[in-house]
């Protein structure tokens, strides 16, 4: 139930309560959800999706950036380490082994930077390679492990 806001209580992952997100029957909870297809030329090259609350769009913005802007593979790209800030409350988080220097950038701009390892959101993706080969790849921060037929 902590999709939904519960009068004067933060949800798991920091957030207030929001009258816009009650428990009203019949009513689906706001969600993060994103399941995100990538195609070039009409084609599938991948499909990603990620569980991990608030966390999941940042988890899935950095991943895809990681793949488009810098040619990582799917693999290296969910791998890296990622950091999270979803405004209230008003600090970034980031995981062991972030880039230093993105960080010491950030502190220097004024924001509030602290090391989060218990906090995760995860990563699952499929990739279609142009021969046909279909590879799937899990982030193991949850001790995710892809399977094939």
């Amino acid at each position: 139930m902590d999709d939904f806001s519960i009068p004067g209580v933060k949800n798991a992952f920091g957030l207030p309560y929001s009258k816009n997100n009650n428990i009203i029957s019949g009513k689906r909870p706001l969600s993060s959800m994103s399941p995100t297809i990538v195609e070039k030329d009409g084609y599938v090259e991948f499909i990603l999706g990620a569980s991990g609350g608030k966390r999941i769009l940042t988890a899935i913005t950095q991943v895809l950036l990681n793949i488009l802007e810098y040619g990582m593979s799917l693999k290296e790209a969910i791998d890296m380490p990622r950091i999270h800030d979803q405004l209230i409350p008003d600090i970034a988080e980031f995981a062991p082994g972030y880039p230093k220097r993105i960080l010491e950038s950030l502190i220097y701009r004024k924001h509030k930077v602290t090391q989060n390892s218990n906090r995760k959101s995860v990563v699952q993706a499929i990739q279609v390679q142009k021969d046909g080969i279909i590879c799937a790849v899990s982030d193991g921060r949850k001790g995710g492990v892809p399977r094939a037929y």
